[in-house]
């Protein structure tokens, strides 16, 4: 379901990726979101969990999340990963949630994840991280050198029918993202020409939410990329 609906902000804030992550059954978000936050699980066709991650409405940096597992950052305070296990729980859904103990706080800038493949930081190579990375998302981990970014997660956006990258990408990375991932993709800004795409969006395999500040140009091209007809 994507329409002229599909445009939210956090109190003003466009940079929606920064405050929610979506899977094709759960979405988090912070504790104390907007009211209009109601419809993104409408939109997404999700269940809504909220938990603030080391106190912070940032609940989408924080975090990397497939239909298999969930990944919070290790600045989470233990009693808000406790609290999320147990609403995961409540809600029926059999998912795994564990903690990465990376330095690379900021799990959303540093991975791109969807059902079957995870591109990660290459300074993220640690046997322990990769594996589970692994063992709780069920995918084969791969890391690629870009030229310009090391946080690959920030300029590239992903679900299972295509992904939307950041268009100061060259051709030869853009061929090798599609390798990596086995999907097709394009090139996008949103926000009103943010390249970092991932910081404006959520969404999951059903559809996809934008940055309030998105033009409808940039949203046709994201949808496009991410395989929405």
């Amino acid at each position: 379901m994507i329409g002229k609906l599909n445009k939210i902000g956090f109190y003003g804030n466009p940079y929606i990726g920064l405050f929610m992550k979506s899977n094709s059954s759960l979405t988090v978000m912070p504790i104390n979101r907007p009211e209009k936050f109601s419809r993104v699980c409408d939109i997404l066709e999700t269940k809504e969990i909220n938990v603030n991650i080391f106190g912070s409405p940032l609940s989408g940096l924080y975090t990397v999340m497939n239909d298999n597992g969930i990944l919070f950052s290790n600045v989470m305070l233990d009693y808000e990963f406790q609290t999320v296990k147990q609403k995961i729980k409540e809600i029926g859904l059999d998912l795994n949630v564990d903690m990465l103990d990376t330095e690379f706080t900021a799990l959303s800038n540093n991975m791109v994840v969807n059902n079957k493949h995870c591109i990660i930081n290459p300074k993220m190579k640690q046997k322990n991280i990769i594996q589970k990375i692994r063992d709780n998302l069920d995918v084969e981990v791969s890391e690629i050198h870009l030229k310009k970014f090391s946080v690959i997660g920030s300029v590239i956006f992903a679900n299972d029918n295509g992904f939307v990258a950041h268009p100061g990408l060259a051709e030869d990375e853009l061929d090798l993202i599609e390798e990596t991932l086995q999907i097709s993709g394009g090139v996008a800004t949103a926000n009103g020409g943010v390249p970092f795409i991932s910081l404006c969006l959520v969404g999951n395999n059903k559809s996809v939410i934008f940055g309030e500040t998105t033009t409808a140009f940039e949203q046709q091209r994201i949808i496009d990329a991410l395989g929405f007809m």
